[in-house]
């Protein structure tokens, strides 16, 4: 039987270097900037992530629409401020590439791959890519950072069964696992808070 890895999810200074280490200049690293954001900052999965449309977004409401989640289904979860930021700049130069009809994270060349999602493998190797620059040490991946958004709203009290919605999940067991990384972690450092 595999054994799967353990998914170590990053801290928010770890989650704060990884953004200090993308780039801000060009229309590619606008867009990958905002991608990454999305995905560590709403907890999106990496096709619900690329499937995003211009119409999904309410940044006025701090909101976005998930069109395709898993299973086909549809939700509404939050969008933080942080997440915004970082994605504006990437919507504002955005019409002047590709047209809104396209999804928001697409190529942004016309010509080949225009008006498509961006690939999975890609963004894959663009978030390893920018964990290394940034001498994260663990293994970070597009999945990694929606563990970590979990991590964070159980660190912040957020209730599971609300983190359950946040990420789509239809069992609350799910969620759980998801937080077991925190959870060890969290038991060591309130132990010894008790007996210090």
């Amino acid at each position: 039987m595999k054994r799967k890895r353990l998914i170590e999810p990053l801290t928010v200074e770890e989650a704060e270097q990884l953004f200090k280490c993308i780039p801000r200049d060009s229309a590619t690293a606008r867009r990958n900037r905002a991608l990454v954001a999305l995905m560590y900052g709403a907890g999106l999965r990496l096709q619900e992530s690329i499937a995003v449309c211009m119409d999904d977004l309410r940044f006025d409401e701090g909101k976005i629409t998930v069109r395709r989640g898993k299973g086909h289904k549809q939700r509404t979860v939050g969008l933080p401020d942080e997440v915004i930021f970082h994605m504006k700049p990437w919507i504002r130069m955005r019409p002047t590439i590709v047209p809104d009809s396209v999804p928001v994270f697409c190529p942004v060349l016309y010509g080949a791959g225009a008006g498509e999602e961006l690939g999975p493998r890609y963004v894959r190797k663009v978030v390893v890519r920018y964990a290394k620059r940034a001498g994260i040490t663990k293994r970070v991946h597009p999945h990694s950072l929606r563990h970590s958004h979990a991590c964070r709203l159980a660190d912040r009290g957020v209730p599971l069964h609300l983190i359950q919605r946040q990420l789509g999940h239809a069992n609350i067991a799910t969620t759980s696992l998801y937080l077991d990384a925190l959870s060890a972690n969290d038991v060591v450092d309130h132990v010894r808070e008790a007996w210090a």
